[in-house]
């Protein structure tokens, strides 16, 4: 295989079935990979039919790494590309259990792109999508038990010394983890689905004398599109989670960074409940992104588009009005025929600073937040519903002898939209708490 191009597919049979116990085991590993072409590592799509119990996992693996070095010119790394994607079950899977199903689903990728310039430009490209779950149907006659997760993990390095007008230190990640798009899951007896999806990426450029430029798009998905029905109890659970940074710094020149950074616990989901029903959906985002220069401006904008493409002509894509979206449920439509819990979360942590000496210094942050956003519920018993937002989005901007400007932008509601009706007893409760602070200061 060429670079960027190592896979090793699993589920060797192409039908597999079995009159008892199955158990079954595929694994997908994609190896380090070099140079600029991304790759796809999946494990092949098949159907499943077991007349009893059946114990299901499926996990793919990825790895790019790219390095380069230059004394005398350009160093470009970059690891993966938009086509960079690792999944646990491919599209167009159908599992029959005639016992209890557990099924297990892991894609876990990871980036890692580092440049360095002495007397050029450092580009550095770090691209990584997970999936876990891709249309799957599954029915069991018993209990039915689906877990799925999706983590991404990775870096973007760059430094240049040079000192021409155009050397530029360039760093940048698009990562996307997902546990579940799309699925159809059916139980006979007790439903349980969990879900996770997790990104953690770090991207940091750095110019001597150059200019520096970081940027980061990162989006993290629990569970998306879905129908679920349970005869019995069912529980179902989806959690979005990122933990990023990006940061620019500058010696003689400018520093920008940007980053947009979307999590999401559950988003359309169709379920009906014969039993008690537990919903939980919970986003939760860490980011922190900053731009330093001593002799240059400094622009440090979180879930708010600087504008104009970066190197490699990479831009962050920004959605929901160029905000960072942290949803905890969203989208939802539930019957239960008994009591009924319901949980949505979302949790954000944003920190945006830009500090210059002689410069300007411009520091914008923003960010969309809703504990549950679209609810027709319908219950049988009694019921309780949390909607909760937190956040904090601290921004400060800073220069001695330049202009300074801090901006803080927080659009929240813990319970929005939907139509609910309870049968029996019920407590609702929606609770928001933000701490939002700009604060911008020049000496001059």
């Amino acid at each position: 295989m060429g670079a960027g191009e190592a896979a090793d597919t699993g589920w060797s049979s192409a039908n597999p079935a079995s009159s008892g116990t199955a158990s079954l085991t595929a694994r997908s590993t994609a190896f380090e990979a070099w140079g600029t072409n991304g790759y796809t590592s999946t494990p092949i799509d098949l159907n499943i039919n077991v007349a009893s119990d059946a114990k299901l996992t499926a996990q793919g693996f990825s790895n790019l790494d790219a390095t380069a070095t230059s004394t005398a010119g350009n160093a470009i790394a970059d690891a993966g590309n938009s086509s960079s994607k690792v999944t646990g079950i491919a599209a167009g899977m159908d599992i029959k259990v005639g016992g209890v199903s557990d099924l297990t689903a892991l894609a876990q990728g990871t980036a890692d792109a580092s440049a360095e310039s002495v007397t050029g430009i450092a580009d550095a490209f770090a691209a990584q999508s997970a999936l876990g779950i891709n249309n799957l149907e599954i029915q069991s006659a018993s209990d039915n038990i689906l877990k799925s997760t999706a983590s991404v993990v990775g870096n973007a390095d760059a430094m240049s010394t040079g000192i021409a007008s155009t050397d530029t230190a360039w760093a940048a990640m698009d990562f996307d983890a997902t546990g579940i798009n799309g699925l159809a899951m059916q139980s006979g007896g007790i439903g349980n689905l969990n879900v996770m999806g997790s990104v953690t990426g770090n991207a940091n450029a750095e110019g001597v004398a150059s200019k520096a430029d970081a940027r980061g798009d990162i989006d993290a998905m629990g569970l998306q599109d879905a129908w679920f029905s349970s005869a019995s109890d069912g529980t179902i659970t989806g959690i979005g989670k990122v933990l990023a940074d990006v940061s620019a710094t500058s010696t003689a020149n400018s520093a920008k960074a940007e980053g947009d950074f979307d999590a999401t616990g559950i988003q359309t989901l169709e379920a009906g409940i014969g039993g008690v029903s537990i919903l939980k959906g919970q986003a939760q985002v860490t980011a922190g992104v900053s731009a330093e220069s001593v002799s240059g401006p400094a622009d440090a904008f979180s879930g708010v588009n600087l504008g104009g493409a970066g190197g490699g002509a990479f831009d962050v894509d920004f959605t929901n009005s160029a905000k960072s979206s942290v949803v905890g449920l969203s989208g939802i439509e539930l019957d239960g025929a008994s009591n009924g819990t319901i949980l949505g979360t979302a949790s954000g942590a944003f920190e945006t600073s830009a500090d210059s000496v002689t410069g300007n210094a411009t520091a914008q942050a923003a960010q969309f937040m809703r504990g549950i956003q679209t609810l027709n519920l319908d219950l049988g018993g009694d019921g309780g519903i949390n909607a909760i937002v937190n956040d904090t989005n601290f921004v400060s901007a800073h220069s001695v002898s330049g202009n300074a400007t801090a901006v803080a932008s927080v659009d929240a509601i813990g319970l929005e939209g939907g139509n609910i009706h309870i049968a029996g007893n019920a407590t609702i409760m929606a609770n928001v708490g933000v701490d939002s602070r700009a604060e911008a200061a020049t000496v001059a």
